[in-house]
């Protein structure tokens, strides 16, 4: 357990290939700073049919290949466009259960780098079975929006301002989007000592 104070959180959807990456900084952060990342679900494509959609195109941008490659991370574009709600909801139903960031991890590379389609309750059930979780309950609390509530909706998210995903929230300051691990480091190294960061 770490202090308030080295606690930082992440407005995150597991649509976004940045929060992807942004969650492989994240680990080498925490092991190098001690600080503890708190990932905070939020839809950014609620209009992607429930099932997911095929991508016309299976095609990124140049930074986000870029970020993946300078930091040796396994990277590919998945060919359905998933639906995320209720992979989001068993993210919840996995830190009720102190299992989120197995499930969180998992879910992350089976989309981004095997690209599975997570949109559906029988592929996250797999997952979540996969991390240790109970599958008939994880698929029933799915089934019945058990964590419908727990998921940060649009209202929350325009009232705490958090328009774009990754969000990192350092206190009172943010870091947005694609930020090159450097950067974060050094916003992170500054963050710990007490200091307001340089940007």
């Amino acid at each position: 357990m770490v202090s308030a104070d080295k606690i930082i959180k992440v407005y995150y959807d597991f649509a976004c290939p940045f929060c992807y990456v942004g969650n492989k900084y994240a680990y080498r952060l925490e092991q190098e700073f001690g600080v503890e990342f708190e990932w905070i679900g939020w839809e950014i494509g609620p209009n992607v049919r429930k099932r997911g959609e095929v991508r016309e195109k299976r095609e990124h941008s140049f930074m986000i290949k870029r970020l993946a490659y300078d930091q040796n991370i396994v990277f590919s574009v998945p060919p359905v466009r998933a639906n995320t709600r209720l992979a989001l909801e068993g993210g919840e139903y996995a830190k009720a259960h102190e299992k989120f960031r197995e499930y969180f991890d998992r879910v992350m590379d089976e989309y981004w780098v095997r690209g599975t389609n997570i949109s559906t309750v029988k592929a996250l059930t797999t997952i979540a079975k996969s991390v240790g979780l109970d599958a008939h309950e994880f698929a029933e609390a799915l089934r019945t929006r058990l964590f419908q509530g727990r998921v940060l909706d649009d209202a929350a998210a325009e009232k705490l301002d958090i328009q774009y995903v990754p969000t990192f929230v350092f206190g009172g300051f943010r870091v947005v989007g694609n930020v090159p691990f450097y950067v974060l480091r050094e916003i992170v190294n500054v963050y710990v000592r007490g200091y307001e960061p340089p940007i």
